[in-house]
């Protein structure tokens, strides 16, 4: 999520998405154990509290069979917006499989989003891209957290799906806005 996208936009893509969802969970719900990890909500006072994203062994939805409406539940209850933190979402997945082992099941990461990776405040805000409005430097100048963290997130993912204990396959659905 980031808010180069309009509201408008963020309604259809949320829309798209859990359409997509419905379409296509139902028929598999008694054999694919699905879960999600979401982004935390906008609202947050700050961009450091935004991008406040803590890698624990949880999720918010506990993968298992009929889950759908759950999952689907989330897109009609909140909203896309604010920051992307999207290489601690892939973490705090990973950490999840990694913490609740299960050998008799395939398991994949799914990352859908509408944002480009942000929340890594060690990156240098007056020479980063920006993925907020007002390009290199402009509104990032002050928050690393505003930087687009794309070399870190495509690192992770790269890590989580060739670990030699615990490989993860992980697929990236980016649904562009406006």
């Amino acid at each position: 999520r980031h808010n180069r996208v309009s509201t408008t936009d963020t309604r259809l893509i949320r829309r798209i998405v859990r359409d997509a969802l419905n379409a296509t969970l139902p028929q598999f719900q008694s054999q694919i154990q699905v879960g999600a990890v979401f982004y935390p909500e906008d609202g947050a006072e700050t961009r450091t509290a935004a991008c406040a994203f803590a890698n624990i062994p949880s999720v918010d939805i506990t993968p298992a069979f009929n889950t759908t409406s759950r999952v689907v539940g989330v897109f009609d209850s909140t909203g896309p917006g604010g920051s992307t933190p999207t290489n601690a979402a892939l973490l705090r997945g990973y950490t999840y499989f990694v913490r609740n082992p299960n050998r008799a099941r395939a398991r994949y990461l799914v990352l859908a989003t509408d944002g480009a990776p942000n929340c890594n405040a060690a990156l240098n805000p007056t020479t980063c891209v920006c993925v907020r409005p007002g390009g290199r430097g402009g509104a990032c100048a002050s928050d690393g957290n505003n930087c687009l963290d794309d070399a870190r997130t495509v690192a992770t993912i790269r890590q989580i799906a060739v670990n030699p204990v615990t490989p993860i396959p992980t697929y990236v659905i980016g649904i562009a806005g406006s």
